[in-house]
């Protein structure tokens, strides 16, 4: 939970927090940031779960979460808070069980019954497809429909739904192939997935 609200607000935050002369070098400074940790995570977490058990890791995650915490408290300004006008919650739900109607079918591939992965597929293409429709219409919606008339928008939205792809792949496909197919400890399959963080650094 606390990962997920991190990676809601953390562009959110940037956003409103610099300007427009120095937003693109914040963002290229905390993508560069994201990176450097894809590099160490698997490195250090491959290396954590062959000593001491998968179990470690979270262990080992706990304290730089409350670290990151406080230091949220005492470094980021205060800002005005404004009333929420209305709260889109038919939006919201259906957004969530399409997400999760949708990394459902990669467990359910898997296990005894991988005709489910069809049905919680097509379960995630009709909530995606209500939340769409439910979007319209809607004072404060979850996600503004109108944003899609952008050509800009739907280019880049389509770049970064690759790129997206691509990394979710490497970072959870790639793990069993190593481990299950070539054999591979923890460890050393950590040391081969960095080599995509590394790329991702020299962009940034």
């Amino acid at each position: 939970m606390g990962a997920a609200m991190f990676m809601a607000n953390g562009m959110a935050l940037i956003n409103s927090h610099f300007s427009n002369e120095v937003k693109g070098r914040a963002f290229g400074i905390i993508f560069t940031a994201t990176s450097v940790a894809s590099i160490i995570g698997p490195v250090a977490g491959g290396a954590i779960a062959k000593i001491w058990g998968w179990r470690a890791i979270f262990f080992s995650i706990t304290p730089m979460g409350a670290l990151a915490g406080v230091m949220a408290l005492k470094l980021l300004d205060k800002e005005d808070q404004k009333p929420i006008k209305s709260f889109d919650l038919i939006g919201s739900v259906l957004s969530i069980l399409g997400v999760f109607a949708f990394f459902s079918c990669f467990y359910l591939v898997k296990s005894r019954y991988p005709l489910l992965a069809l049905v919680a597929l097509a379960g995630a293409v009709a909530l995606f497809y209500f939340f769409r429709n439910s979007q319209r219409g809607n004072s404060n919606p979850v996600l503004n429909p109108k944003i899609w008339d952008l050509k800009n928008f739907r280019q880049a939205n389509m770049q970064s739904g690759l790129i997206f792809a691509i990394m979710m792949a490497v970072s959870v496909v790639l793990p069993f192939y190593f481990h299950n197919v070539f054999g591979y400890s923890s460890a050393y399959s950590g040391m081969f997935l960095a080599t995509m963080a590394l790329s991702i650094v020299a962009v940034s």
